[in-house]
């Protein structure tokens, strides 16, 4: 679910978001009823050792014609913000519609397994959003420490809303500043959402940015099912979740 403006009734959207480790059978066959269902958008989310978001939501950009896509999220801390830009570039130019591209930080558990360098999430996340930003609008970008080697995506110039994933005050306040939307933690409740949006509000306040912002909340949904075995899982994880 996406609301996209100030916090306007009219410009609530509903969108389905899909595990980019689905058979693909079974992930196209949901994006195609996800478009017969006049959904507005399709999101893939980027979990650790899974089908990559970016690359599903290519595969995912050929059989739509209507449907928005978007990639909820990448870490940004396992990407180089050149070879980021160059893949949500290409994956923008694939899709028939729109293309929003989610940005995040994984877990620290999963950092610490990878063995990534320990470093600034907060500032790594702002350096990733304004240069694939700025590269997929075919701008020239000093890149490195000594600012000498010119770079520039031989690619066409796209718009590419981006949005961040954030939980904290300090993430949610970079969203309202720098970012194109905000994409909430799954399992968030009504309170935390309200304290949320306020604190994005402040940081929108100091914002160059003048187009919408889309806010995207997660919603878990889940009809009745005579799998018991589903049923246990799913418990389980709105368990996890509301703990």
């Amino acid at each position: 679910m996406e609301a996209i403006g100030a916090n306007r009734n009219d410009d609530l959207a509903l969108s389905i978001r899909m595990s980019s480790n689905l058979a693909p059978e079974v992930l196209f066959g949901c994006v195609r009823e996800a478009e017969g269902a006049g959904l507005a958008c399709c999101w893939f989310a980027g979990n650790p050792y899974e089908r990559p978001a970016l690359i599903t939501v290519a595969a995912a950009s050929r059989l739509v014609g209507g449907l928005a896509l978007g990639a909820g999220t990448v870490n940004v801390l396992a990407h180089h913000p050149v070879m980021l830009a160059e893949e949500a570039s290409t994956v923008a130019g694939f899709c028939p519609d729109s293309f929003a591209l989610g940005l995040g930080v994984g877990l620290d558990k999963q950092r610490a397994t990878l063995g990534l360098p320990k470093r600034s999430a907060l500032q790594v996340m702002r350096t990733a959003v304004e240069t694939v930003r700025a590269l997929c609008a075919g701008d020239e970008l000093q890149i490195g420490e000594t600012g000498t080697a010119a770079v520039r995506l031989a690619l066409p110039a796209q718009d590419i809303p981006i949005l961040i994933g954030a939980v904290g005050p300090r993430f949610l306040d970079l969203a309202g500043r720098i970012a194109d939307g905000v994409i909430f933690s799954m399992g968030c409740d009504h309170g935390y959402l309200k304290q949320a949006m306020s604190i994005i509000s402040e940081g929108r306040r100091d914002s160059t940015t003048i187009r919408p912002f889309r806010h995207v909340a997660y919603v878990i949904y889940g009809g009745r099912t005579v799998d018991s075995a589903a049923e246990a899982g799913l418990r389980r994880m709105v368990a996890h979740l509301a703990s």
